[in-house]
């Protein structure tokens, strides 16, 4: 026999004057069994087994790769750590003060990775948390400013290169990794993920010559300066300052995403052969 269930009235106690003394009604929550997530096809034995971690797990994990990065970065400002149900990455940067960043966590997204094959997402977690306190490395280094305006690419190689570094791994490692968890990911919770950028692919040409943006400067003292793009006449190699030596340049495929393996320096005779945008 199914059980019935009855509502109750109560008085409110709280609240302004014209809302203490009206009655609401209260209804208890009913027992509903959960519906099995597994195929009916597939067995018990067939479905994989994943570990299940508390959120309170979760935290301390995060917690701690954020201190023991933060100490191989030798990070002198602090960094603490906020979660949010929002976002999509998994981790993001930002910076409230000089002094202070917050390194936000999506949690539903750790959660989801976690179910999806916790070895993976121990990979994963470990890179993004590296690779956000590489950003704020780059805040100490080259100032607010530079990491408000400056142009994202080039901030985003140098924080992968920090990372990698701060991991003890290659590139072609972590990129291998993060491969391999997103499709996992996707399979379970969305669509498959675009394809990377081809390294190789055919650059876009405007003008007869290869389109590129400079992203970086580097002076004669050999110091590199992060760009300003609002510095940057489009199609004009010819208005840098005598001071700069070379220019860190990226490349675009045709469709006109930018190729972060294209990075290098060239020196200012070498522009001429670049259409450069901002």
């Amino acid at each position: 026999m199914p059980r019935h269930y009855s509502s109750k009235w109560l008085t409110r106690k709280r609240g302004t004057s014209r809302q203490r003394g009206k009655r609401f009604v209260v209804r208890p929550r009913r027992n509903i069994k959960v519906a099995s997530v597994l195929n009916r096809q597939q067995t018990l034995i067939e479905y994989p087994k994943t570990q299940k971690y508390s959120e309170k797990e979760l935290e301390d994990k995060v917690w701690n790769l954020v201190r023991q990065y933060s100490g191989k970065a030798n990070l002198k400002t602090s960094v603490l750590v906020a979660y949010d149900k929002h976002g999509k990455r998994l981790a993001d940067v930002r910076y409230a003060s000089e002094e202070v960043s917050y390194i936000h966590i999506n949690k539903q997204h750790l959660k989801e990775l976690y179910e999806v094959e916790p070895e993976l997402a121990d990979k994963f977690l470990e890179y993004a948390i590296a690779h956000e306190i590489a950003h704020v490395k780059q805040k100490e280094e080259w100032g607010m400013d530079t990491m408000r305006y400056g142009p994202k690419i080039m901030k985003e190689i140098d924080a992968d290169k920090r990372a990698n570094e701060y991991l003890g791994k290659t590139r072609q490692q972590t990129e291998a990794e993060y491969l391999e968890i997103e499709k996992k990911y996707r399979a379970k919770y969305g669509p498959p993920p675009e394809p990377p950028v081809d390294p190789n692919a055919p650059r876009k040409r405007i003008s007869g010559k290869t389109m590129a943006r400079i992203i970086a400067y580097e002076n004669m003292k050999g110091k590199v300066v992060v760009s300003d793009r609002s510095l940057v006449k489009e199609g004009k190699p010819d208005f840098l300052p005598k001071k700069i030596k070379s220019v860190g340049i990226i490349e675009f495929d045709q469709q006109g995403r930018p190729i972060p393996q294209s990075h290098r320096y060239v020196s200012r005779e070498q522009l001429a052969e670049y259409y450069l945008v901002p």
